[in-house]
């Protein structure tokens, strides 16, 4: 079975010759896998039924670092953190990273003005995250699937009003004939002679 092909790619040597806007549509299959990849046996599901988007700009940063800024926009299917029930979670993941080659990640960075930024860029390594490429193509995939994972909410919600559970009505039906225990059945009674908001 042959290497899945990069969705999000380009060439040292067209980044080379100055900044790059990458701009692609996310397929609903291909953020289905990348959310499933690396995901623990015991997490909840995550998926996608709409595409998302990559608004990306790569431009050189000295050396062989290029710096990626951009956004990436996403509907996630997840779970309920509260009723357990399906979720959809927009997310909107800002991406600021300093991408240097694998080989040379133990040495210093140091950014400067690109000659070819026009004088818009002028890096500081505390500004951005650092992450690595490797070879003579930036790949850009897991970088964007890692941005989309680290918005999501720990509990996300179905909608801020959701309420919970609902009680399965064959369990509340069951409780409710069920034979009251001997030893508290004054405590029944005197339940049953409460008005009705006030039994709990």
């Amino acid at each position: 079975m042959s290497a899945e092909r990069p969705l999000l790619s380009i060439s040292r040597k067209t980044l080379d010759e100055g900044p790059r806007e990458l701009r692609a549509a996310l397929p609903a299959a291909w953020l289905s896998r990348k959310l499933a990849e690396g995901a623990e046996d015991d997490a909840a599901p995550l998926g996608a039924s709409t595409d998302g988007k990559a608004d990306l700009r790569i431009q050189p940063a000295g050396g062989d670092n290029f710096y990626v800024q951009g956004h990436v926009h996403a509907t996630v299917d997840g779970t309920c953190g509260r009723c357990l029930g399906p979720a959809k979670i927009p997310v909107d993941a800002e991406l600021s990273l300093l991408l240097v080659p694998k080989v040379e990640a133990g040495r210093p960075v140091k950014g400067k003005k690109s000659k070819d930024s026009d004088g818009e860029f002028e890096f500081d390594p505390d500004e951005a995250d650092l992450a690595h490429y490797d070879g003579e193509t930036v790949v850009l995939d897991d970088l964007v699937r890692e941005a989309i994972v680290l918005e999501l909410p720990i509990s996300p919600l179905c909608s801020e009003d959701c309420a919970g559970m609902a009680s399965d009505p064959a369990v509340a039906d069951r409780l409710a004939q069920a034979r009251v225990d001997p030893r508290l059945q004054k405590l029944a009674e005197l339940r049953d002679k409460l008005p009705a908001g006030n039994k709990k």
